[in-house]
């Protein structure tokens, strides 16, 4: 199952709008407007293979933002405004073989990645990364 709400101009996304949909595999919610992701937005998607967050204004991650995404496989955030990607260590996505965090602001990489064991793909290009 697919859900794109692509394109639009969703400012914000209420904690409970997927809660109904833990069949969902693909969950696209590129070129908004979403700044912040409340705790607990994908608590219900442990089925949730794909997100795409890109193209939208995150500048923070809430620790919990991303708590029960088990079978994720690929996730998008190229284009937001990310200075830090150190809350994706404490995640252990088992199944994350994607990553896209271009364009952002992030500066610093190091040990962002180390609990992905079968993480094959990362892309961090045009972010001011100095180590």
């Amino acid at each position: 199952t697919i859900l794109t709400l692509r394109n639009n101009s969703l400012y914000d996304v209420d904690k409970d709008a997927f809660i109904d949909l833990n069949n969902l595999r693909r969950l696209l919610l590129s070129n908004n407007k979403i700044t912040i992701l409340k705790k607990g937005v994908f608590r219900n998607l442990n089925r949730l293979e794909q997100l795409d967050l890109s193209e939208n204004g995150l500048s923070i991650l809430d620790r919990d933002v991303f708590s029960g995404l088990n079978n994720l496989r690929s996730l998008h955030l190229y284009a937001n405004k990310l200075k830090d990607c150190s809350v994706l260590r404490i995640f252990s996505f088992e199944h994350l073989d994607l990553i896209e965090l271009n364009e952002n602001q992030i500066t610093d990489i190091e040990d962002c990645f180390e609990n992905f064991k079968k993480l094959r793909r990362i892309y961090v290009s045009s972010n001011p990364i100095k180590n």
